[in-house]
């Protein structure tokens, strides 16, 4: 999937899950920065960039795209947010936060088990490939799901600030 499908996607459903908590307001800035910073690592350190036969092209790598792998990945992307969060000291949404970063990771990974190559997952001590569908990479489903992830962030935005 796009990077931008990534993103739109995990903050759509860290939109969700932050107007059930207490402080919706806060917990949405921080989810913003969690589903860019999050995903965008994922994938910067998860791809491994080779040349065959005069041709570039990216694979994925075992480091962060297993469920665990991206799961703590996504944590620590939070970091920023935990700061900002703790600087206008918000207890709660501190708290909150890494654990929707690892949800933001996990997003990543769910989507990323419809593409072509899918995840890895491990089995008898090695790393195997793992795919729901074989989409490939630059499948119009990108633009269906991030439209709608677009949608679900815009009103969980629109109802959390009263627009």
């Amino acid at each position: 999937m796009l990077i931008r499908t990534h993103i739109l996607f995990s903050f759509a459903l860290l939109s969700v899950l932050s107007l059930a908590l207490p402080g919706a307001q806060a917990l949405l800035a921080s989810s913003a920065s969690t589903a860019v910073i999050s995903n965008v690592l994922i994938d910067a350190a998860g791809h491994e960039r080779r040349r065959s036969g005069g041709r570039m092209f990216i694979r994925r790598t075992p480091l962060t795209h297993t469920p665990l792998h991206s799961a703590l990945f996504g944590a620590i992307s939070s970091a920023p947010a935990c700061f900002l969060l703790f600087h206008y000291s918000l207890l709660f949404q501190l708290a909150a936060s890494p654990f929707f970063g690892a949800l933001s990771g996990l997003s990543h990974i769910f989507l990323d088990a419809f593409t072509e190559r899918g995840i890895y997952v491990k089995r008898n001590g090695r790393y195997e490939r793992f795919a729901l569908a074989h989409l490939p990479y630059n499948s119009p489903v990108n633009s269906v799901v991030a439209a709608a992830s677009l949608f679900i962030a815009f009103a969980c935005v629109s109802y959390a600030f009263g627009f």
